[in-house]
């Protein structure tokens, strides 16, 4: 997490949320949470990243003991 002041009375937070899902967010001052905490904050899945039920692998050689494996790896978003 990253805390900024403002430099008027206020701050600024930020986080980077490792997992998607339902994010609790809560701001404590002095040990108590503020007004309107926790947030709920909802993470989706990244829109960018690759979908890994639309992603497969397929055998390029048939593999031997003295050759390596070839595979083909297909992403999809």
């Amino acid at each position: 997490m990253q805390l900024t002041d403002n430099k008027n009375g206020t701050y600024s937070g930020e986080y980077l949320p490792v997992l998607h899902g339902v994010h609790n967010v809560t701001v404590d001052l002095a040990g108590h949470p503020v007004a309107n905490c926790p947030i709920k904050v909802v993470i989706d899945r990244d829109p960018n990243a690759s979908d890994p039920s639309k992603t497969w692998a397929e055998l390029l050689n048939e593999p031997t003991t003295i050759e390596p494996v070839k595979v083909c790896l297909l992403f999809s978003l």
